[in-house]
């Protein structure tokens, strides 16, 4: 995104009121220097290599789960793609349908970027992208499972129609989520659709999926998550910031050990695949090296930075630069990446796909 001075004040009124809405981070003691933009910005400077030796991996497949943080996912990879001026899959639509993978399949048109609300099937995730690193996310399922219910326009009918509160609303949905959509919707995006799975089954399932998966992302752990995918994919610590999307603002609820219990034997599925790939990122995590939970520090650092210095307002026509760490080189934020990383969602990449040189595909 290219801006100019007479915009400048514009995009930076838009940010703010972005930012008022944003998740802040805890402060932590500032490190880095301001300059000038017009002395020390570079845009390349947002593609830096990681301190690993080696080309970054630039073609991802991402499975777009909803409500397990798949939005802020999917603008980290979309924003990745644009900044590497690479081939970004983005659709009119929310969802890609069976229909639509089909006609996607006959048209063989390639991306290096897909981060789009899909069943995922490995077929077409490795004809959509070429050589995909094939990425996913998951949470823990009763969150997933709220988060999901009043994203869903049932819970604005539901109060409108019955008075429900939202502790009533949440209760009502934990009975029976069959009923509102909400059956092992987590399960489901990864393929399996079987309860009558025996334990057998199931484990050859997630053998394969883990398989084909570079990463699975676990909500709860997300910090930790993204460093990972960062060492996986040699990327920057620029490359993986983000801002928290398309958060839920409800009142609070409460779920008891019967509802609890009640879950987990109707959606034995979610809880499965939960478990196994969380087993799957600690074991990971265990394998990273002692100085692992040092650059998770030290990139929750990096993003109160970013945060403080977006929504100061004097900032506009400074860069706020990042030295070399032991865990990458340095980097800088301006007020065009601020805008990029706090005000843009998937939303609002598609209403300005063209100016970004996107076609909307089906």
């Amino acid at each position: 995104m290219r801006t100019t001075t007479r915009n400048k004040k514009c995009i930076g009124i838009i940010l703010l009121l972005a930012l008022a809405t944003s998740c802040l981070w805890t402060s932590s003691t500032t490190i880095s220097t301001q300059i000038s933009v017009k002395n020390a910005f570079n845009d390349n400077e947002l593609g830096n290599k990681s301190s690993k030796q080696g080309e970054k991996i630039k073609r991802i497949a991402y499975l777009k789960v909803p409500k397990t943080g798949s939005t802020t996912l999917a603008c980290i990879f979309i924003r990745f793609g644009i900044r590497n001026n690479l081939s970004v899959f983005l659709s009119k639509k929310s969802f890609v349908s069976e229909y639509n993978k089909t006609l996607l399949l006959k048209r063989k048109k390639k991306f290096d970027i897909f981060a789009t609300h899909t069943l995922y099937n490995y077929t077409f995730f490795t004809h959509i992208v070429r050589n995909p690193s094939i990425i996913g996310s998951i949470r823990e399922p009763s969150q997933r499972i709220i988060s999901n219910a009043f994203f869903a326009p049932s819970y604005t009918a539901m109060k409108r129609d019955f008075g429900h509160s939202a502790q009533r609303f949440i209760d009502e949905i934990v009975r029976n989520t069959s009923n509102y959509q909400l059956h092992n919707v987590m399960s489901r995006y990864f393929g399996m659709n079987s309860e009558a799975m025996n334990y057998r089954q199931m484990q050859n399932i997630l053998t394969t999926l883990n398989s084909e998966f570079l990463l699975v992302i676990v909500n709860e752990r997300f910090n930790e998550s993204l460093i990972l995918l960062k060492r996986l994919l040699n990327w920057s610590f620029a490359d993986i910031t983000y801002a928290p999307k398309r958060l839920n603002h409800h009142g609070k609820v409460f779920l008891n050990k019967f509802q609890i219990d009640h879950l987990k034997s109707t959606n034995k599925l979610e809880y499965k695949i939960y478990e196994y790939f969380s087993n799957e990122l600690n074991r990971k995590i265990r394998k990273a090296g002692t100085d692992f939970l040092g650059e998770v520090r030290y990139f929750e650092h990096i993003l109160n930075e970013i945060n403080s210095f977006c929504q100061n307002p004097s900032n506009y026509d400074n860069a706020y630069i990042f030295p070399p760490s032991r865990w990458g080189k340095g980097f800088s934020i301006n007020l065009e990446e601020c805008y990029m990383i706090f005000y843009m969602d998937d939303t609002r990449f598609k209403n300005q796909s063209k100016q970004f040189g996107i076609d909307l595909i089906v």
